[in-house]
This record gives structure tokens, sequence and C-alpha cells, in this order.
């Protein structure tokens, strides 16, 4: 079996490790950055960026594991595949479909003890810039959770759910480990895929929204510099608490019948100038109001929650407590002072 290490080095079973730092930090509009520092190895097969993706057929290999994807399957097939329940399965009917990828993982550590691997360790990608998390499906015998012997070696999938026409699918594997010296690396899913430069095709006024007097409408699109946002649709009034329990999975505990909702979709895209990746989720919003707030209790999909590529771009639902029926407007939050940026939500 071939494997190609993060530094493009060919090996049998370990290679000497290449320093790469990954890092995750949470600004004001909650960006959540991930970066690789590339090898000075200029191999096309070297795995250590989206760019240049391990090649199907081609094992991988960190420090301490050697990754190989065997099969790639979506949709019902998926499904079938790994014997799920439909039910365990909830957000694959907001517009997502099942993929499972099948994987044979190889321990070589010299830290000794067993080491766990499952699908936290994993992420995939492909050509709308949005980075999945793996599905914690919990109780399913063929997704890969698993205590591994040095050595020893295991077999098992990992399970994503995506947007039904993504393609040029790339595997992102951070073992969490015992080890700091695991390095990214990326393994092409689907046959020759490979990231390219995405362009949002977003146009923004350069007045949008500046003050709470002049708020962006519905359809138009603001800026920060780095997150892009624009509001697609408002629910208000008495049917919102049962859109928001029905369609958006919220529990009816946290949405008391006595207290007033307003449901918003928001489509947002990285429009930033770095290559990791920047994560906005409900935390990147504020209302510019004091008899009003956002909601966290929403827990899955369609919720805002995404984790975005240069360029990548998705929708979501977040939703807000209010008091009386004049709706606030909902507040892009800027890194520094002066960035922020605002929506109008509702009619007109």
């Amino acid at each position: 079996m071939m494997i190609v290490s993060a530094s493009g080095a060919v090996f049998l079973i370990a290679f000497d490790p290449v320093t790469s730092h990954s890092a995750a930090d949470e600004t004001a509009t909650t960006a959540e950055r991930g970066s690789v520092v590339a090898s000075t190895d200029a191999s096309p097969e070297n795995g250590d960026s989206r760019a240049n993706p391990i090649p199907r057929g081609v094992a991988g290999s960190t420090p301490n594991w050697t990754v190989e994807i065997d099969r790639v399957s979506r949709g019902e097939e998926a499904r079938q595949l790994l014997e799920l329940d439909r039910r365990l399965l909830p957000d694959t009917g907001n517009g997502r479909e099942l993929v499972a990828i099948g994987l044979r993982v190889e321990a070589h550590t010299t830290l000794g003890g067993d080491q766990i691997l499952d699908g936290k360790s994993f992420s995939l990608s492909g050509e709308h810039g949005v980075r999945y998390d793996a599905l914690d499906l919990r109780g399913v015998p063929k997704l890969l959770d698993t205590h591994v012997e040095p050595g020893g070696s295991a077999d098992g999938f990992v399970a994503f759910s995506v947007a039904p026409d993504e393609t040029n699918l790339i595997l992102e594997f951070r073992p969490i480990s015992l080890s700091d010296q695991d390095d990214w690396i990326y393994l092409a899913a689907t046959e020759g895929a490979s990231a390219t430069a995405i362009d949002p095709g977003i146009e923004v006024a350069p007045d949008g929204g500046l003050d709470t007097t002049h708020p962006a409408p519905a359809g138009s699109w603001v800026s920060t510099g780095s997150v892009a946002a624009r509001v697609l649709k408002t629910i208000s009034g008495a049917d919102t608490r049962a859109f928001i329990i029905g369609a958006l999975h919220g529990d009816p505990e946290d949405y008391p019948e006595e207290q007033g909702f307003v449901a918003v979709q928001l489509e947002v895209a990285n429009v930033g100038e770095e290559t990791g990746f920047i994560r906005i989720s409900a935390r990147a919003f504020e209302v510019a109001s004091d008899v009003a707030e956002i909601r966290e209790a929403l827990t899955e999909p369609p919720i805002l929650d995404a984790r975005l590529y240069p360029g990548g771009r998705t929708e979501g639902w977040l939703v807000l407590q209010v008091i009386d029926e004049d709706l606030p407007a909902l507040v892009l939050r800027g890194a520094r002072p002066g960035e922020q940026r605002y929506l109008h939500i509702g009619e007109g």
C-alpha cells in the first residue's frame, strides 16, 4: 500500500513529522479560523491543503496514523450501507444528503497505549466551500468509533449530511489524540477532487446598512469585510412558535407560549482573504434593541451555524425573542468598532 505523508514523501509506515499549526479563535463575529502551514515540498500529492489532496487509492499519513478511503456512498445507498433508521437523520429532510465514507486506519504511534479514533477527527468540504462536521450518530456499529493499539488497524465509516448538489468532496483528517504532532491532511473523497477559488458572486452596496436608521432591506447584502449576510425571510406572528418547533426542531420548553418570537432566515458568506475557514453562527449577530434578544436554543439544521472557506456561502435560521410587534434591526457584528452592519427584518 502506497503511503504519502503530509510532506509529500513516500513511506511504508511513518515519516519524520513536519511541524504545522491549526488555530481556532473566537472574535466578535465568532470566526473560528483553521490554518495549515504549507509544506516546502511542491509535490501535487502531499495532502497538506485542500488544493492538493491525496488522491483516491493512496493512503495519507500523519506521525501517528495512516488513513485510506475505501469507498464513498451517498443518499439512500449510504443509509442502507450503514443500516440506519431514517429517524436518526432528521437534518436530511432539510435539503441535505447523507454521505458515508468507508475508511481503513492504522495506528503507528510511539506514544504507547490505545488510541481513540472516531468521527470527531474528520470533516468534509466540497464545491460550496462549506466545512461539514461528521454526524454524531451513537450506537451505529458500522461507524468508526474505536480504540486502536499501536501497530493495529481498524475499518469503519464516517457519515456527513451535506448539500445534495455538493461535489468535489475532500475529507479532512486531524486526529484527536494524545499528540499535538498530527497535522491536518486532506484526502480526495471523489476522483480528481481539488479545492479551487470560489467567487461568491455577491454585490454589496458600499453604504448598505451603515446605521439603524437605514438598515439594508431583505435580499440586500451587507459586509464587514470578512463576513457578508442578507435576510431571506422573516416569520412573525401567531404561527411563529409552531414553525420554530416544527420546521426548526425547537424544543417547546425553550419557546413558551406566552412569549413572542421571530424566526429569521439568513444567507451568509465568507468574503475574507484568509485561506482558512471561519465559523458563522448566531453569535455573529445581535439585535439593535434592549427589549429583544437572540435565542440560541436551536441545535441542529437548519440552524445558522456554518464553517465556511473563502467564497463559501450557506443559509440558516436564527430566532429572536421579542416583546412587541415593532421588530428591531439585526446587527452583523464586526471585529472592530465601526465594522458592524444593520439588516432590516420584517416586511417592507
